[in-house]
C-alpha cells in the first residue's frame, strides 16, 4: 500500500483523535466551571447565615412573648416587648447616644480633615511619616489599654459622667479610623490638579477647601458614617466613662438584665432598636461605605 493510500485514514485517525481531547477538555471546563459555581454558592449560603442568621433570630426573639421565648415552636408575634422598650429609660439612653455620637463625629472630622491631607501631601518628611506610623499604631492598640489612664485624667479634670468628656474620649477611637480612611482617599486626589491651582494663585488652604474636599466628597461622607457607627455601638469606654445622666444606649441595654432573670424578649427589641441606624446607614451608603472600609490600604502600596 502506498503513501498516499494510507495517508487520508492516517488524517481522520488523527483529526478524531483531537476532536475528541478538545471534546474532554471542554467537559473539564464545564465540570471546573459547575464546581466553582457550587463552591461559590455554598460560601455564599454559609456567610449568610453567618451575618444574617442572628439578625433574623434576634427579630424573632423580639417578638415572643415572654412564656414562648424558650420554645421552638410557632408562636403569635407580639409587640410588647417594644412597648416595654419604649416605656423604660433606654431611649432617654439612646438620646444621649444621638448626642455624644454626632458631636464626637463632628469634632473628628474638623480634626482629621485637616490632619488627614496634611500628613498625606507631606509624607516625604520623616515627622509626618512617624505621624503615620503611630496613627495606624493606636488603631491597633486594645481599648481596655488606653482606657485606664483616660479615666485617671478625666477624673482629674472633671470630665466623667459628661457629655464633653465623652466627645473627647471618643477621639481615641473615631480619630484613628478616620485618619486611615482619609489617607486613600486624599491620596487618590490628583497633584495636578491642586498644582494648577496653586499656580492661578490659590493658596494652600484654598486649594484643600475648594478642590481637595469636593474631590474627596464621597470619601468623606463614607469616613464620617463610619465613624459614627464606630461610635454609635461602642461599649467599654461608655460603661466606664459615663453615669446616669450620660449613660449611652449600649450600656443601658444592661438594664434589661436583672439580678433574678433576664427579660430577653425586651433585651432583644431594644438591641434591634440600637442595630437600626448601622443597618440603615449600611443599605444607604453601600459601596461608599465598603470603600471607606478599604480605603487605608492605599498607604501599603
Amino acid at each position: 500500500m502506498s503513501f498516499k493510500q494510507t495517508w487520508p485514514a492516517a488524517s481522520l485517525a488523527g483529526e478524531s483523535e483531537r476532536q475528541q481531547a478538545v471534546q474532554l477538555r471542554r467537559r473539564q471546563r464545564w465540570w471546573r466551571q459547575v464546581l466553582m459555581s457550587t463552591l461559590r454558592f455554598l460560601v455564599t449560603v454559609v456567610l449568610l447565615l453567618f451575618i444574617v442568621g442572628p439578625l433574623v433570630w434576634l427579630l424573632l426573639l423580639s417578638l415572643k412573648p415572654s412564656e414562648s421565648i424558650f420554645s421552638a415552636g410557632p408562636f403569635s408575634p407580639t409587640l410588647a416587648n417594644y412597648v416595654a422598650v419604649v416605656e423604660s429609660s433606654f431611649f432617654a439612653s439612646l438620646w444621649h447616644s444621638v448626642l455624644i455620637d454626632s458631636g464626637a463625629t463632628l469634632l473628628t472630622m474638623v480634626v482629621a480633615l485637616p490632619a488627614a491631607y496634611a500628613i498625606v501631601r507631606q509624607l516625604q518628611h520623616a515627622f509626618f511619616r512617624l505621624m503615620l506610623t503611630y496613627n495606624l499604631a493606636v488603631r491597633v492598640l486594645p481599648g481596655l489599654i488606653l482606657l485606664v489612664p483616660l479615666f485617671v485624667v478625666f477624673r482629674r479634670l472633671e470630665l466623667l459622667n459628661t457629655f464633653p468628656g465623652m466627645m473627647l474620649a471618643y477621639q481615641v477611637i473615631g480619630l484613628p479610623i478616620a485618619m486611615t480612611s482619609l489617607f486613600g482617599f486624599f491620596a487618590e486626589v490628583p497633584r495636578a490638579i491642586e498644582e494648577a491651582a496653586i499656580v492661578d494663585g490659590a493658596s494652600r488652604l484654598q486649594v484643600f477647601w475648594h478642590v481637595s474636599l469636593p474631590l474627596a466628597r464621597q470619601g468623606i461622607v463614607a469616613t464620617t458614617i463610619l465613624v459614627f457607627m464606630m461610635t454609635w455601638t461602642e461599649f467599654l469606654f461608655a460603661l466606664v466613662l459615663t453615669g446616669n445622666e450620660t449613660v449611652t444606649a449600649p450600656v443601658a441595654i444592661l438594664d434589661f438584665i436583672k439580678y433574678a432573670n433576664v427579660d430577653w424578649g425586651s433585651l432583644a427589641a431594644a438591641t434591634v432598636v440600637l442595630l437600626l441606624p448601622s443597618i440603615a446607614f449600611g443599605f444607604a451608603t453601600g459601596r461608599a461605605f465598603i470603600r471607606g472600609l478599604t480605603a487605608g490600604a492605599v498607604q501599603g502600596e
